[in-house]
């Protein structure tokens, strides 16, 4: 019964790259902390993301951030098994790039404070910062996920035509409130771009090439 439910979802044949993905994911972000938690972290702050104003609202968009990757990662398994494994692996490769750059340059970044009776918002951005410190962030893995569903929406065919645009909008609403809560630099944002590109190329080497897949 549960497995019958679970092929409503996403095909069978992509269940162990998913798993893969969420194990990866765990283990990039909370194992590399047993490393890193004693060495010196670095800032990459440049003066233009000083300039960048803090805008506690955009909470919302970063939290959304979450059921737009679920939904990206479910279409891109649904659409074949030749992208599950190019979109896929490609996302694990920048993954284990994120982890290496995690552990070999740990980077911080000093947060604005928040008042204890500031607002709503405010109140909401204080407890992210609460039960996110501020490290392993170059690169943002917020923004390789959001580039990830972004690069692979351009591919789909059997998607909702409606989402294409959505992945381009919310990706790009996902990097700025990266930046307008003070989660990440923009040389965050970079590093998660330059990361997704070069998992992908390394997956189409893999698979496209011996394998003649076309996406």
């Amino acid at each position: 019964m549960i497995k019958e439910k679970l092929k409503k979802i996403a095909p069978e044949y992509s269940w162990g790259l998913l798993t893969a993905v969420v194990i990866l994911n765990c283990i990039t972000y909370f194992g590399t902390r047993l490393f890193t938690s004693g060495m010196k972290h670095h800032s990459i702050q440049l003066t233009v993301d000083r300039m960048i104003p803090f805008c506690p609202h955009w909470i919302v968009v970063y939290f959304l951030a979450f059921p737009f990757w679920v939904l990206g990662f479910i279409l891109i398994a649904r659409e074949s098994r030749e992208m599950c494994r190019i979109y896929l692996v490609g996302e694990m490769i920048a993954k284990t790039i994120c982890l290496i750059c995690f552990v070999v340059f740990p980077t911080t970044l000093v947060r604005p404070v928040i008042d204890a009776d500031g607002s709503f918002w405010e109140q909401l951005v204080a407890l992210l910062y609460r039960i996110d410190s501020p490290d392993n962030l170059f690169p943002s893995i917020h923004c390789l996920e959001s580039w990830i569903c972004f690069r692979s929406a351009r591919k789909m065919k059997k998607a909702p035509a409606w989402y294409g645009n959505l992945a381009a909008a919310a990706t790009i609403m996902i990097f700025a409130s990266t930046q307008l809560l003070k989660q990440h630099v923009l040389l965050d944002v970079a590093g998660a771009i330059a990361a997704g590109e070069m998992g992908l190329l390394l997956a189409h080497k893999l698979y496209v090439r011996r394998e003649g897949a076309t996406v």
